[in-house]
C-alpha cells in the first residue's frame, strides 16, 4: 500500500528536480518515485457507460490515474 497519491509522488519529483539543479541531489530517489509512480496501484474511479441491457458500451478511462478500466 502506498500512502502518497499519484499526484503527491509527482509534486515530489518536480520538488526534487529543482533540489538537483541547485545542488546535485541524488538522482537515484527520482528514480524510485519515477517507479512508484509507473506502478502506482489505483482502485480506479470512473463512470462506464452502459447500453439499455446495462452491458457495458466501451472501456473507459479512471479518472484518477488515466489507465482504461476493465
Amino acid at each position: 500500500m502506498n500512502d502518497f497519491t499519484k499526484e503527491e509522488l509527482e509534486s515530489l519529483i518536480g520538488s526534487l528536480d529543482v533540489c538537483i539543479a541547485d545542488n546535485g541531489a541524488d538522482k537515484e530517489l527520482i528514480n524510485k518515485l519515477q517507479s512508484m509512480i509507473d506502478n502506482y496501484d489505483c482502485e480506479h474511479f470512473g463512470v462506464i457507460r452502459l447500453d439499455d441491457n446495462f452491458i457495458p458500451v466501451s472501456p473507459e478511462t479512471c479518472l484518477h490515474c488515466g489507465k482504461e478500466m476493465k
